[in-house]
């Protein structure tokens, strides 16, 4: 290649970067020495090995552009010469977008056009953006039409983007120019915004553009609370918000999640009434104290129930906005999601009145199981629940020995008919031997699944605390030797340990011994051969439980022939009551 051809070449790139420069930022002006500069030591370094280098002279003059901007006073002095110099001026703005706005406006010169900016956590300002049009209609415009453009002035579509909330689909513009003509009004009362939209940096604002100051102002500020009162996410239950990529999903409300469905105890409805569903029920109430929103954090071990209260808040309040951060969210992004949890607070009042709930162990600790940090915040802490379907409570009548569900109160017909009376003065279980509560058991049981000893013991802890039984002591049904040193526990001990720290009841370990062994009880067929099984194989000589109220604590009651047993021996001692507190019966 020539140098004349190398010239022409860097002459023409010039010509091209200064174009883009020009349309690149609307009213910035362009540095053309710094583009040259930057072009033409490039170039020079291309050319190197060329004899004959070249010079800035050379390069100038194939191109004949001016390397400054004419000054305020040198273009109205060159326009002045035109006698149509009103009628172009416009054409003398270098950016097409202020070229369009001045004419939309009815101003000739840039100076003449006054903005007002917005700009929050993206989530918040798509949803003034999502509000806008119904925002302007309302204030008596009519929008008049959309453009975009790219950095060389060329223009392109609108950037959209739709939300489905509610079954609903809403699509509303991200970025570009909307003009909004005031209806019977003048040029100059009209009204035009920029939207702009970049989540992948997390960025997003919006642009107020008018003939005075004080007016995109105002507009700016009357747009914010028209966004709280009308916006599509209103009233939505939204999951795993994310304010930074402005992202969120739809929680599948199902009528099934009620509390009627579902056992938690008498405690945790209560706190729930008072924290969350009196909030909604007397919301001008609490307005008028200033109090627009309620955050609630649940934190308990997995698989305690936080799921299954989620989704009974979010059925329960169908007019109501739920804002329900879950663990996931955080696997997938640690940063932005902490970002995005501490700006909820701010979309709250965009969704009021509204309810946050968050699942607090995944947010201040890697470990779920330790919950770092939460005694520092106010929370609610729920008891092991695993979503326990109502079908397995037992909350009708029962008989007032054996603890089965009876038609009518009293004596069921099978403890009648015994020729004996039973020995324990009552059987008492929250729970039917079937589906989770089996399930839950069995891995407490046979699969050394200790750390289940606390959260059963929480479950006949709120038993306890709605229906009262008179104890003085703990003291759990005792396994034969061999079945201790096989399993190496006893699972009735460790219920028992648990429950004697929440009641604050002392524990009697070893006091009851079953001195006789005999096939375990599980594979015995009839409820006869287990009566047979036991008959005997306890013995009881400790006299801390003499005239005391005993509760005997064992995980499962079948037919009860154990505990009777158990109950006949501390009789003798003798002991003023016997009653006996298993986590399920067999009915």
């Amino acid at each position: 290649m020539s140098r004349e051809q190398k010239i022409k070449d860097l002459a023409e790139r010039i010509r091209e970067e200064v174009r883009n420069m020009k349309n690149s930022i609307p009213g910035t002006p362009v540095k053309y020495s710094n583009t040259y500069s930057t072009i033409s030591s490039e170039v020079s370094e291309q050319l190197e090995c060329v004899d004959d280098p070249i010079c800035e002279n050379d390069i100038m003059q194939e191109a004949p552009l001016n390397c400054t901007q004419p000054s305020k006073e040198e273009k109205e002095e060159l326009l002045s010469q035109v006698k149509f110099s009103d009628q172009i001026k416009i054409d003398f703005i270098p950016s097409i977008d202020y070229r369009i706005l001045c004419r939309f406006l009815g101003v000739t010169s840039v100076n003449d056009i006054k903005n007002h900016p917005y700009q929050s956590h993206p989530l918040i300002t798509l949803i003034l953006m999502e509000s806008l049009i119904g925002f302007m209609k309302k204030e008596g415009y009519d929008m008049a039409g959309e453009l975009n453009f790219d950095a060389n002035g060329n223009s392109i579509p609108p950037e959209k983007n739709p939300w489905t909330v509610k079954g609903k689909e809403t699509t509303f513009t991200t970025t570009g120019f909307l003009y909004f003509e005031k209806i019977e009004g003048k040029r100059k009362d009209n009204v035009a915004f920029f939207l702009f939209t970049n989540l992948d940096r997390g960025g997003a604002s919006i642009m107020c553009y008018s003939t005075d100051t004080n007016k995109s102002k105002d507009i700016v500020n009357e747009l914010q609370v028209y966004s709280k009162n009308f916006n599509c996410l209103r009233g939505a239950k939204l999951k795993d918000v994310n304010m930074i990529s402005a992202s969120f999903s739809e929680v599948e409300v199902s009528k099934d999640y009620t509390w009627d469905n579902y056992y938690f105890s008498k405690e945790i409805r209560d706190l729930f009434q008072l924290e969350v569903f009196d909030f909604v029920k007397n919301v001008k109430k609490y307005n008028e104290c200033g109090i627009t929103k309620r955050g609630l954090i649940m934190h308990s071990r997995p698989g305690c129930g936080k799921t299954t209260i989620g989704n009974i808040i979010c059925n329960m309040v169908p007019n109501n906005t739920v804002i329900w951060i879950t663990p996931e969210i955080l696997s997938e992004n640690n940063y932005k999601a902490m970002s995005s949890i501490k700006a909820l607070y701010k979309l709250a009042d965009f969704l009021s009145p509204c309810i946050i709930l968050l699942e607090d162990l995944d947010l201040f600790s890697q470990d779920r199981e330790m919950g770092g940090g939460l005694e520092k915040r106010k929370a609610i802490h729920l008891p092991f629940a695993q979503a326990i379907p109502r079908s397995y409570v037992i909350d009708e009548t029962v008989c007032t020995k054996c603890g089965k569900p009876v038609v009518n109160a009293g004596v069921c017909s099978d403890c009648y008919s015994h020729s004996r009376s039973p020995a324990v003065d009552g059987v008492r279980a929250p729970f039917s031997f079937d589906g989770v509560v089996r399930s839950a058991i069995y891995q407490f049981k046979y699969r050394n699944l200790r750390a289940l000893a606390q959260p059963l013991a929480e479950l006949l802890f709120s038993y306890l605390q709605e229906n009262t039984i008179e104890a003085d002591v703990l003291v759990p049904v005792p396994l034969n030797r061999h079945k201790v040193r096989e399993r190496g526990y006893n699972q009735a001990a460790l219920l028992a340990r648990e429950l004697g720290k929440m009641t604050g009841w002392p524990v009697i370990h070893n006091s009851l011994v079953r001195f006789r062994d005999g096939p375990p009880q599980a594979r015995t067929a009839t409820a006869e051969e287990r009566r047979r099984n036991v008959t005997g194989a306890f013995s009881c000589q400790d006299e801390r439980l003499v005239d005391k109220h005993i509760l005997l604590i064992d995980d499962v009651c079948t037919t009860g022939a154990t505990i009777n047993s158990c109950a006949s021996v501390l009789k003798r001692l003798p002991a003023a009551s016997v009653w006996a507190l298993t986590v399920a019966r067999e009915l």
